[in-house]
C-alpha cells in the first residue's frame, strides 16, 4: 500500500504542477476513453484528486480544461469515424458488440428529434461514446454533438472537481488528513454505487 500511496502522490503532484508529460498522458487517456477504450475512473479520479489537493487554484482549472479538451477531441474522432464508415461500422458492432449495437439502433430512431441536451443526458447516463457513434452514423450536425459533449462535461466533470474541492476543504476544517489512497478508494466506491443505482433505474424503466 505504501508504494501505491507514493505513486498516487507523485501523479497528483505532477498534475498539480502542470507537468507537460503527465497532462498529455491524461489528455490521451480521456481521448481513448471517448473512443471506447476502457479506463475506468482514471479521468474522474484525476479531477477529484486535483480539486482535493489544490482547491480553487489555477491547477484545478488546467486539469478540468485538459479533460474537457480530451472529451471534445475523442468524441469528434468517434463521430468522424462513424460518419465515414456508416452502416459498415454498425454491421461490425452487431457481430462484435451486440449490446452496443442495440443501443445505437435505439438511439438512431430518436437522435434526429433530440437536442444537444438529450446527447448530454445520454452521456451522463453512462453512454459515453455510444451517442457519438449514433450521431456520426445518422449524420447529425456536428455542432449538436460538440454542444452535447460540452454540456455533459461541464456538468459531470465540473461536479467531480467541485466535489474534490469541497471534500478537501471539509477535511482541512476538521483537521483530518486521510491518505491519497484512501481518498481515491472512497471516491471509486461512491462512483460504483452511483453506477449501480443508474443500472437499477435503467432496468426498471426498461421493464416498465
Amino acid at each position: 500500500m505504501v508504494w501505491i500511496e507514493h505513486v498516487i502522490s507523485q501523479i497528483v503532484g505532477l498534475i498539480g504542477q502542470g507537468h507537460p508529460t503527465t497532462l498529455t498522458a491524461l489528455f490521451l487517456v480521456v481521448v481513448l476513453a471517448e473512443l471506447g477504450v476502457p479506463f475506468p475512473f482514471i479521468p474522474d479520479s484525476a479531477l477529484f484528486l486535483t480539486g482535493y489537493k489544490n482547491g480553487f487554484a489555477i491547477q484545478s482549472l488546467y486539469t478540468f480544461l485538459i479533460v474537457f479538451s480530451g472529451r471534445q477531441c475523442g468524441a469528434s474522432l468517434t463521430y468522424l469515424i462513424a460518419r465515414l464508415l456508416g452502416r459498415n461500422l454498425l454491421n461490425w458492432l452487431s457481430k462484435r458488440h451486440p449490446k452496443q449495437h442495440a443501443r445505437i439502433n435505439d438511439l438512431l430512431s430518436r437522435l434526429n428529434r433530440r437536442t444537444p441536451v438529450a446527447i448530454a443526458f445520454l452521456r451522463l447516463g453512462g453512454l459515453l461514446y455510444v451517442p457519438s457513434i449514433a450521431a456520426g452514423i445518422a449524420r447529425l450536425p456536428y455542432r449538436y454533438l460538440i454542444m452535447g459533449v460540452a454540456l455533459s462535461s461541464l456538468i459531470f466533470d465540473g461536479a467531480t472537481i467541485t466535489l474534490g474541492i469541497l471534500t478537501g476543504h471539509g477535511f482541512r476544517i476538521l483537521g483530518f488528513t486521510p491518505t491519497n489512497t484512501s481518498v481515491v478508494i472512497g471516491f471509486i466506491v461512491i462512483m460504483v454505487v452511483i453506477i449501480v443505482i443508474q443500472s437499477i433505474i435503467a432496468r426498471r424503466k426498461k421493464h416498465n
